[in-house]
Order: C-alpha cells, then structure tokens, then sequence
C-alpha cells in the first residue's frame, strides 16, 4: 500500500509539472516550429532502431561470457519487456530490470540470480558511459559558455565525484578485487546473511567479464560508445525535425538533461522531461516552444516503445507481483 502511494503521489507531481510546462505554451506556439521532412523522421525511427540493437548485443556479449546462447530477436524483446516496465514506474531506469531478469531465467531455465548478474554487468556498464559522457558534456559546457563562479564550485566536484566513483569500480573489477562485498561489509548488512549472499554471487560473474574475460568487456565498451555516438546524432535530427541547428555541445547539454529528467522519481518522468527541455532551450537560447515540442516527440516514442514491451511482458507470462517479491 505504501509503494502505491509513492507511485501515485510522484504521478500527481509529475502530471502536475506536465500541466504546467504545457499551460506556458499553446498548440499553436508548438505547431508553428518549422518542423523538418518526413525524411527526417524516417531517419530518426532507423536511428533510434540501431540504438535499439545495440544495446541488445551489449547484453548477448555479456551473456554469451557467461555461457548463455540467446537469440538476439528474442533478446531485444525481454529488453525491451523491462525496458517499459523501467518507464512506467518512478524507479529511475531501474524499475524494469527485475522483470528482465525473470523473463531470461523462465526462458533458459536459470536461477533467478545468474539471470540478474548479466543486467548487473549491463547497467554498471552502461552508468560508467554514461557518466563518462555527461562529465565530458559539463566540461564542454563550462569552456562553451560563460557560468557565474557558483556553478564552477558545484559541476566540477560533481564531475570529479563521478569520474572518482568510475575509475574506482573499474579498477577493482579489473583488478578481480571485490568491491561491493567490501561496502556491504563496510555498511554493516554483512550480518544480514540474505543480503551478503545475493552480493557476492552477484559479483563473482562481474569480476569474471571484466578480469577473465576481458575481450569481450573490451567488445562491449566499444558497443557502449558506438551507441553514444548514434544517440547523438539521435538527438541532432530531433533537433533539425523541431527547427534548430545545433552542434555537439548543445547535444550533450539535451541529452543530458533528458537523462537527468528520466532519474527524476516520476512515473514516465512526465513533467521533468517537459520543464527539463524548456529550461535548457531558454539557456541555450533556442526557443522554449520548440524544447517543449522536441520532449513529446520524445515522449511518443517512448510510449510507443513501452506499448510494445508491456504487450511483450504479457506474452511472456510473467507476473509483475511475483517478481517485486523476488
């Protein structure tokens, strides 16, 4: 009943903010962009296709590592399963990952846990892209534009924690040193035996892709950047679709935000994607009404990608309550 009430209370905050970034504007502000071809779109929905596989193949290399075949068509449909689940709920892109998980282990007959380390894997790589490319976007957006001293004094620890807490997981994985074991330990849940077993069994096939098997880690680096790559182009053709010519900096400034809005603990991030767009278009001085229309394109694909997974997540067979309980 409490995780219900979070749910809703964070959807009536976040439909709240939707209202309001919407009320600034009216149809007609967002309808009179200079939206680009039909062209453009085509080459957007390609885009955002490939992204789509690469991601998938990220996972069949970390799988494979582990000894699991996996056909990449079915693959992309268990992660795209999670991945609406990750969107429906305000678990900040984490929500899915259980059901990910259950749906690979009823289909390869795996322990629940073995199916789990391989989204482990694939998360904590794609957090250290991530965050490797949104430090990269903040130190391209202090030497692009002129900030009051504040904000120095706030993005650069920011950007050094993030680097710090990278390097630092990396190390150890590579290394074969345990790293997670030693924080529960450090935190005190080692006495809570349940939790300290499910870590460190975890880890183990975590220490093995980054150590023993260390081509593929490689592989699957290279698979993260090259979707980096394609995410920014992703987002250079919004841009071009709402109206605006923008060059890299402006990109990595979008694309961060927009992965900012969807950490935000709203179901759909409905509201901080909108408000999100609309503050950093203002910044970057392209006009709010075309952030506001660039965020619902981005919103319809995700909900059309999401229409698509939670049919997959009902094809499957799988339980929502049943796996929270897992």
């Amino acid at each position: 009943m409490k995780n219900k009430t979070v749910i809703w209370i964070s959807f009536i905050v976040g439909l709240l903010a939707f209202i309001y970034a919407m009320w600034e504007f009216s149809f007609d502000d967002i309808l009179n962009n200079h939206y680009g071809t039909l062209e453009m779109v085509f080459l957007y929905i390609l885009v955002v296709l490939i992204i789509q596989v690469l991601l998938t193949y990220r996972w069949k290399i970390i799988l494979n590592s582990q000894g699991i075949q996996m056909n990449i068509f079915e693959l992309n449909n268990i992660r795209m399963a999670g991945q609406a689940i990750s969107f429906l709920t305000p678990a900040a892109r984490l929500g899915g990952e259980p059901v990910k998980a259950a749906i690979l282990a009823k289909k390869k007959k795996l322990t629940y846990k073995k199916s789990l380390s391989s989204i482990v894997i694939d998360k904590s790589l794609d957090i250290s892209s991530s965050g490797i490319f949104f430090v990269l976007g903040i130190f391209l957006l202090l030497l692009t534009f002129s900030v009051n001293p504040q904000t120095y004094t706030v993005l650069v620890p920011v950007a050094a924690g993030i680097l710090a807490i990278i390097f630092v997981f990396n190390y150890y994985m590579i290394k074969g040193r345990t790293l997670l074991e030693r924080i529960i330990s450090i935190l005190g849940l080692n006495k809570i035996t349940k939790v300290y077993d499910y870590i460190v069994k975890i880890e183990e096939p975590m220490i093995f892709f980054y150590k023993k098997d260390f081509r593929k880690f490689l592989k699957a680096t290279l698979i993260s950047a090259t979707t980096w790559f394609f995410m920014f182009i992703e987002y250079s053709i919004l841009a071009r679709i709402v109206g605006v010519n923008i060059g890299i900096v402006e990109v990595f400034v979008i694309v961060s935000v927009i992965g900012l809005a969807y950490i935000v603990p709203i179901p759909m991030a409905l509201g901080a994607l909108e408000l999100g767009q609309v503050g950093v278009f203002r910044f970057l001085g392209l006009g709010a009404s075309a952030g506001i229309a660039l965020a619902l394109i981005v919103r319809i694909k995700d909900i059309v990608l999401s229409i698509i997974g939670l049919f997959l997540v009902g094809f499957y067979g799988v339980k929502l309550k049943e796996v929270w309980e897992k």
